[in-house]
């Protein structure tokens, strides 16, 4: 059903009878031809209500009508849930039922309203409906409605514009009917009212239609303790010209707390005992804003009310605020809340024209909603912690925070400290974020000088045990610097590296149970990530040490530089340039200098698993180092993460795992510079995934002097018992080449269609990898463009020796399609003929098993 303009229940009003009254031009109905083989078989039949009466809904004697265009959805004996159109004709309201077979004697037709398209795949015996926890008065659709079974008495023409029978729709809700008035405050403008019963009274629920009878079942499973009805009525000043409002709510018995958000203030009225609500009833309530069991919220409505706010309130502040009117700050100036723990809803109201070098809050844990900082306010960050709305966080909740600042930390001199900026919080401990915004520029300018760890993200600079849900960055995040020492602490945690996201910079590695996730959350296409150090060779000696535990991270990513948690339909749309480059060009910077780039993350160390993720954004990485000494660590660039490490002991169920599970890349990458990398098309080093897919708009460019390059994993290096690839495929355009095409320079280089370079680190046993799963293998669809030498349609190096390995599965085995050339071949064809011999370019000496075909694209 679509949503009416008119309050909800207006049945229960003269003035809605009147309107269902009102003469309306009729539409021609054009009788239905039927086809020579109708693919569906179609049956007319009229709609009724409990009262017998062709409405939507009734109650008592009053009622809502049927609009064309109303949805219903509807089953007939073998056909599963279809939308189906109400048809209004005068008196007459007819739906038209579609079946895959023809309807006979005995057969039973369901329905029920308004139409839910996920219940398409469902029977009419478990489909779901709801009564919706946020609701607008005068939509009907928070309604559900089902029929009574209606079994057909005698064969009917199976294409049909005669009715066949009426369905009889019967109400499963109850209704509150809220008449809203004040001799004291009449005339202000009711915006919503919230229902809060404190127990369960709204939500999804099961239904089963072949068991509706004239007493249909009680609703039970729905979980929503509160409702929330939106609209635009006014205050009156008595009863008689009260402002109404209907909440549906599922029939029980309910007391609890009415809100009454008025554009001045918010009034709370808590009920003196409970009313029991029936099915199908409307219960009145009659409320008096002047009466004096009333509490009204704190307003803030003038620029000088907030500034009085911030400098009162503090960590033991729980009242409730709400802001009444846009707010602009031209000529003043804040002082930053020392705390806060009470609730502030902005009511989606701006402030505007704020300079300021401090947030508005020092420190949060209690809940913020609601509120726009636009783009006319500049915020230069004064401390080392800092976010235009908050620096530290200690477990607020933030909903629908919109940020369209400009916030930028300038240095003037080496930054001896750690760095932790975001757009809206700077470091956040226990944080949850729902459908929080940034479009504006969050910058760190340190050109000419150098700085330690830093934590840089769109929305949060640094978070631990942190929930991102439904949060996007559309603003450009940037870090200009000659070099950072990513060796020095950052939230007191070692090694703290230099991390930029566009929602979240860095998060919690060490310690269990400080979990970041992450659920629909974007990085636009005007957040551009950039990262530009131009002289890392700047770093002392001490931190070039020739070990593998001296390594420093720089971590860049779309959505997150580095932590531990979970990430699900997450998506990176927007250009990640990283440039960490020495002064001299010609000279390379060792190991301790390592990025990790990725399209969603840059680092996954320490349990990171992605599900449903995107990226198409273009990576660009310009890297000089991490090659010339040994043992060396290699950078890593992938299309989702740069590089995925397991850690068994720190997994935890729905918050971090390491794998990446059905993701898709578009976006192309682009690596250069005098350095050792492994790029691939999903992770740059290790990576367990299943389903990936690097699709042919993505091309891999590499120009380096050492590289592992794979169309899936650049460099494969983890232990096969637990790190799997299944079902992944690239169908990209590798081209590769050697750093400034000098030959004569110490290289290696491996391309591989799936894989770079295998080379597991376990010691014993016989592996199988790039399997199938769900009957569907691995597949290169793509094409390869080298010169060097170690080039194959599936690995191009496998580094291990004196074990069996098998690449693919005997049935059904990896796909390959598409051209490739490299050192001493000319760029070939591969077909049935060549796929086998060229499926593995190198082998250290183990004894290989490749289950590999061609299958023509």
């Amino acid at each position: 059903m679509k949503t009416t303009t008119y309050p909800l229940i207006l049945c229960v009003l003269a003035g809605w009878i009147m309107l269902s009254c009102a003469q309306k031009e009729e539409p021609e109905v054009v009788p239905p031809q039927e086809p020579d083989t109708p693919a569906e078989y179609c049956y007319t039949f009229g709609l009724a209500s409990e009262g017998n009466e062709s409405v939507k809904s009734t109650f008592a004697s009053n009622y809502v009508n049927w609009d064309n265009g109303d949805h219903v959805g509807s089953y007939a004996k073998t056909s599963k849930n279809k939308s189906t159109d109400v048809v209004v004709n005068g008196s007459d309201v007819t739906i038209t039922i579609r079946s895959s077979v023809a309807l006979s004697t005995g057969d039973k037709v369901y329905a029920y309203a308004p139409y839910r398209s996920g219940n398409d795949s469902k029977e009419s015996t478990a489909i779901k409906l709801e009564i919706p926890a946020n609701q607008s008065n005068g939509s009907a659709d928070a309604m559900p409605m089902v029929s009574i079974p209606f079994e057909l008495t005698e064969d009917v023409p199976s294409y049909t514009n005669t009715e066949v029978g009426k369905l009889q729709f019967m109400n499963l809700v109850s209704v509150i009917k809220l008449n809203i008035y004040s001799a004291d405050f009449h005339g202000e403008t009711i915006q919503k009212v919230t229902f809060q019963p404190g127990v369960a009274c709204a939500g999804e629920f099961e239904y089963d239609l072949t068991g509706v009878s004239l007493t249909p079942a009680a609703i039970s499973g729905y979980k929503e303790t509160e409702v929330v009805v939106t609209g635009n009525e006014t205050v009156g000043a008595d009863a008689e010209h009260g402002g109404v409002f209907y909440i549906v709510v599922a029939p029980g018995t309910y007391g609890g707390n009415f809100i009454i958000s008025t554009n001045r203030t918010d009034y709370t009225y808590t009920s003196s005992g409970t009313r029991t609500y029936e099915r199908a009833h409307i219960k009145p309530l009659k409320i008096n804003l002047s009466s004096t069991n009333w509490t009204a919220s704190t307003v803030i409505s003038t620029p000088q009310d907030l500034i009085n706010f911030l400098n009162n309130t503090s960590s033991s502040d729980t009242k409730d605020y709400v802001i009444t009117a846009d707010l602009d700050m031209t000529g003043k100036t804040i002082t930053s809340a020392s705390g806060f723990n009470g609730t502030l809803d902005g009511r989606l109201h701006t402030i505007s024209n704020l300079t300021s070098s401090v947030p508005l809050f020092a420190a949060n844990n209690g809940t913020i909603s609601n509120l726009i900082i636009d783009e006319t306010c500049a915020f230069s960050a004064g401390t080392n912690v800092f976010g235009a709305l908050v620096a530290q966080d200690n477990g607020g909740a933030y909903e629908s925070i919109r940020n369209r600042a400009t916030i930028t930390y300038t240095a003037t001199a080496n930054v001896e400290t750690d760095l932790m900026i975001g757009s809206l919080i700077g470091k956040a401990n226990g944080a949850t974020l729902t459908s929080c915004t940034n479009a504006g520029a969050v910058t760190i300018e340190a050109t000419g000088h150098n700085h330690n760890a830093v934590g840089l993200g769109g929305i949060v600079g640094y978070a631990e045990a942190t929930t991102f849900d439904a949060c996007v960055n559309r603003g450009p995040v940037s870090l200009n610097a000659d070099f950072g020492n990513p060796k020095t602490t950052l939230s007191g945690w070692s090694n703290g590296g230099v991390n930029i996201g566009g929602v979240l910079g860095a998060g919690q590695d060490y310690s269990k149970n400080n979990y970041c996730t992450f659920k629909d959350c974007n990085n636009e296409a005007a957040g551009i990530i950039t990262l530009n150090h131009t002289r890392i060779d700047g770093l002392t000696a001490e931190n070039n040490k020739n070990s593998a535990s001296n390594r420093g991270v720089i971590c860049v990513g779309g959505i997150l530089g580095r932590a531990r948690g979970h990430m699900k339909n997450c998506k990176n749309f927007a250009a990640i340039n990283v440039t960490a480059i020495t002064s001299n060009r010609t000279k390379s910077y060792r190991q301790n200098y390592v990025p990790y780039v990725g399209g969603i993350a840059g680092l996954g160390l320490w349990a990171l698993s992605f599900e449903s993720c995107r990226n198409d954004g273009k990576i660009t990485v310009i890297h000089d180092g991490t090659w010339d000494a040994f043992p060396r660590e290699r950078a890593g660039v992938g299309g989702i993460c740069g590089r995925e490490d397991q850690d068994y002991g720190d997994r935890t169920s729905g918050c971090a795992d390491v794998f990446a599970n059905y993701c898709n890349v578009y976006g192309d990458i682009e690596v250069r510079g005098n350095c050792d990398i492994a790029v691939g098309g999903i992770f740059g080093i290790n990576g367990k995934q299943i389903g990936n897919q690097v699709k042919s708009d993505c091309n891999i460019t590499v120009e380096t002097r050492w590289a592992y390059i794979g169309g899936v994993v650049g460099v494969f290096q983890a232990n096969p018992n637990d790190f799997t690839i299944k079902r992944s495929s690239c169908a990209a355009t590798i081209t590769a080449s050697r750093w400034d095409n000098e030959s004569t320079y110490n290289t290696y280089f491996a391309v591989g269609g799936l894989i770079g370079r295998w080379e597991e680190k376990s010691t014993d046993g016989n592996y199988s990898i790039l399997t199938q799963r769900d009957n569907v293998p691995c597949a290169f669809t793509g094409s390869i463009s080298t010169t060097t030498e170690y080039v194959g349609i599936v690995v191009g190096y496998v580094g291990v020796s004196g074990k069996t390995i098998t690449f693919g599965d005997a049935s059904p085995k990896i796909k390959a399609s598409g051209t490739f050339e490299k050192k001493d071949v000319a760029s070939t064809v591969i077909t049935a003929s060549n796929v086998e011999g060229y499926a593995v370019g190198g082998n250290d000496g183990s004894t290989l098993i490749t289950n590999v075909e061609y299958v023509a694209p």
